[in-house]
């Protein structure tokens, strides 16, 4: 099975083991000959046949509709044992979608997540990986801050985050030690429209330089982000990102009191202090342990673009701008 993702706001799951739908897809109810030359919209099969080769679309993660992407569908990730598929996107939200056990000859196509959410990032979500069974890494790219100062207005960038969540809803959707079938747990509004049902694990700042960002899982080892510079490639222990601050219970400020000043301000400039403060400020960049590229200069066109870790994290490939590829291996 192999998963692409597109700006029509769809991502389509493929069967390779099947071969490609050479047959017209007629419209229902069409009649006439020249009703039949048009496609229909949200992922659904156009008119003609669907290529040469193997490989055939059986699952369809519709956009626009109910609970899917509203823009560019720009990630996915299967899970390692479940039959689940996180996808993410331009219009900042991390959805997850079931999968269905059995395919039949038509598409199955869907338009409900079991988990739909915007509120992790605050711009477009560049990638998502899976590193347990309902722990996730996501990634952001740099987002553009509008902000006032006096009469003057600046724009300015803040760095992209990479989150380690939890997804709260798992055993709730696939129960441990039962049968999962497709109509055992309905999906719900409050699910695939802008859930809560997760809790922020780590988080970190990204250089805004990124490249691309990958995630590497070892059977016996702690997972690795391979982050991709411009001159560098940053390797960095998932267990070693900050841990996300925790609010003191009861908190140390009464929400009462500060809600009344505000309702009572003067006008002047005095300094307000938030409750959440702590939840607002701006993580830590990521550290890890950084490989640099040999003969790099500022002046070097060549950059790095892309890089993979394989054969159990003894090797390390990475690609250039210019058709350059270095490798790295362990003795």
């Amino acid at each position: 099975m192999v998963c692409t993702t597109s700006r029509d706001f769809t991502a389509r799951i493929y069967d390779l083991t099947q071969s490609p739908d050479q047959g017209i897809n007629h419209i229902p109810g069409s009649h006439k000959a020249t009703d039949r030359l048009y496609g229909a919209p949200h992922g659904l099969r156009m008119v003609e046949s669907e290529g040469k080769g193997i490989g055939r679309c059986t699952v369809v993660l519709m956009g626009s509709e109910s609970g899917g992407h509203a823009s560019s569908v720009l990630g996915a990730a299967f899970h390692p044992s479940l039959p689940l598929i996180a996808t993410c996107g331009l219009d900042h939200a991390v959805k997850i979608w079931r999968l269905p056990l059995s395919v039949d000859e038509k598409q199955h196509r869907e338009d409900r997540p079991v988990f739909s959410s915007s509120r992790i990032h605050k711009s477009r979500v560049l990638s998502v990986a899976w590193l347990d069974q309902d722990i996730l890494l996501t990634h952001s790219a740099p987002v553009l801050v509008r902000e006032e100062i006096g009469e003057s207005v600046e724009f300015h960038y803040e760095d992209g985050i990479m989150a380690v969540w939890c997804w709260l809803g798992l055993d709730r959707y696939l129960p441990p030690g039962q049968p999962w079938s497709e109509k055992s747990v309905p999906g719900c509004k409050s699910d695939y429209r802008d859930s809560f049902s997760f809790k922020m694990l780590a988080s970190a700042s990204l250089p805004q330089e990124t490249r691309d960002l990958r995630v590497y899982r070892m059977p016996t080892r702690d997972p690795l982000v391979i982050i991709s510079l411009p001159s560098s490639i940053r390797l960095v222990n998932v267990i070693h990102l900050p841990k996300r601050k925790v609010q003191p219970f009861p908190l140390d400020k009464d929400v009462l009191a500060e809600a009344t000043a505000r309702q009572l301000d003067d006008g002047e400039e005095d300094e307000v202090v938030s409750v959440m403060g702590a939840q607002n400020s701006k993580p830590a960049m990521v550290e890890g342990w950084e490989i640099r590229v040999p003969n790099f200069t500022l002046e070097s066109p060549q950059q790095v673009q892309h890089s993979i870790m394989g054969l159990n994290g003894s090797l390390l490939v990475a690609a250039g701008s210019k058709g350059t590829v270095w490798f790295w291996q362990t003795k």
